[in-house]
């Protein structure tokens, strides 16, 4: 008989997440195993490439919307979805949390959580569930999903972020393993955590270099008939990758160097980010291009790939440059030197805007560098 596995995510659009478990779910023999992939909302850009075994679901309408929520849609997705529904409840919540807000001991996932805690449990038994995501997806299936087995996905450092706080330290405990996607990762939860050290487990992200390689050649890319140098970030615009201070960087890089930077993604702060660029007069130096369902002919064509993250877990698409060859500058991230100790061309940098003007500046001027940390 088939074991029961389920997966916890959140959508299928064109991020590092995502995409790694495309090669993640390799892992699973569709002989052995009855996959359910269970997502807050059946939709995104990488939907279609899920292999036909995979059982896709959706959460419960209108629920699925709260693991979508951003701090510009929380207060109106929260009313809509679980407020108008749970009334009393609700507004007990949201009044010990203004209380807590007023002596300064506000904690927005723990006020998430005691709404999620409103979702109807999912049905059914299952050997193994997987909680893909990590952060909401892990609460979510240690309150909501009856599994033999529970296991979370973590993807990004512990240190000096809130994965390292109580809330969490108390849901890794009660999981069965938690994977981490680097091993420096691994590494700082076994020294914060060592009464749960066993629990800890290295699964790195696997890619398919032949695939990349072959969709670099798929598409045009680049359209623009720009001349200088090309610098290249795929990733979410949100407050972790760091781009704001990467856009300052560009900007003083721009007085000096003719250069553009380009960035692939879409995010909650894709509106602040335009309007930095145009309150900043940076129009020709930085390009939105928004979601793109083949990324790699523009990493291919780019001069430089910049991962400016503030903090992450072993970025796919550093992963990915390095397949095609691109000289890389990385910020100084926890896992950035386990990536790029063997690498040439590449500079792992402070999270500033004058280091990581230096750094870009060097490998334009230098073709050729060795690994420089």
């Amino acid at each position: 008989m088939k074991k029961k596995l389920l997966i916890i995510g959140i959508d299928m659009r064109l991020a590092g997440t995502e995409k790694s478990l495309l090669t993640y779910l390799k892992r699973y023999d569709p002989d052995c195993y009855d996959i359910t992939l269970l997502l807050a909302e059946k939709k995104g850009l990488l939907l279609s490439e899920l292999p036909k075994y995979i059982n896709v679901v959706e959460m419960p309408r209108p629920y699925g919307k709260i693991f979508l929520i951003d701090k510009n849609s929380a207060k109106s997705t929260l009313l809509k979805t679980v407020a108008l529904r749970h009334p009393s409840t609700s507004a007990k919540l949201l009044a010990q949390h203004t209380k807590k807000k007023q002596i300064g001991k506000a904690d927005t996932m723990e006020l998430w959580c005691e709404f999620m805690k409103l979702m109807p449990p999912l049905d059914g038994y299952y050997d193994e569930a997987i909680a893909y995501w990590g952060e909401k997806t892990m609460f979510y299936m240690l309150e909501k999903v009856n599994a033999g087995k529970k296991v979370v996905r973590q993807h990004f450092s512990y240190t000096h972020t809130k994965y390292s706080e109580p809330l969490y330290y108390e849901a890794y405990k009660k999981c069965d393993c938690v994977e981490h996607v680097a091993s420096s990762i691994n590494d700082e939860f076994c020294t914060l955590f060592p009464d749960i050290a066993n629990k800890a487990a290295f699964v790195p992200n696997e890619i398919f270099a032949e695939k990349i390689q072959e969709l670099a050649e798929a598409d045009i890319g680049f359209d623009d008939n720009f001349r200088g140098s090309r610098i290249l970030t795929i990733a979410r615009l949100c407050s972790q990758k760091g781009l704001f201070g990467a856009a300052q960087a560009i900007g003083k890089l721009s007085k000096c160097a003719d250069v553009r930077w380009y960035i692939i993604g879409v995010g909650e702060e894709g509106e602040n980010l335009r309007k930095f660029i145009s309150y900043n007069s940076l129009e020709e130096r930085i390009v939105l291009l928004g979601e793109k369902s083949n990324p790699y002919p523009y990493m291919k064509q780019c001069d430089i790939y910049f991962q400016p993250s503030r903090f992450e877990g072993m970025p796919l698409t550093v992963e990915e440059a390095k397949v095609l060859n691109k000289p890389i500058v990385a910020c100084d991230y926890l896992s950035a030197a386990e990536q790029l100790e063997h690498y040439e061309n590449s500079i792992i940098c402070k999270k500033d805007d004058h280091d990581i003007c230096d750094a870009l500046l060097t490998l334009i001027k230098n073709t050729k560098v060795k690994n420089l940390v």
